[in-house]
């Protein structure tokens, strides 16, 4: 019997910061699908994370609020 793995690959909204864990690389890269998908951009973690994964998807997503904060900023000054 013959078992296939699939993996879903798609391109990061934003880039993983260079020189980061793999754990902390494994929340951005979390929190940049939930972005993807409409997620909000104030989402808690699960319960169980590392301290080091939390802070890449909390880091990922003040990222966002801050590239959507200056984007209504350049929408109103125009």
């Amino acid at each position: 019997m013959t078992h296939m793995t699939t993996t879903q690959t798609k391109a990061l909204l934003m880039p993983i910061p260079d020189n980061c864990s793999d754990l902390y690389a494994a929340g951005w890269a979390n929190a940049d699908n939930h972005i993807s998908i409409g997620g909000d951009l104030n989402a808690e973690t699960p319960n169980g994370w590392d301290d080091e994964r939390v802070n890449g998807f909390w880091d990922r997503l003040s990222a966002e609020r801050k590239a959507v904060g200056e984007q209504k900023s350049e929408a109103v000054g125009a």
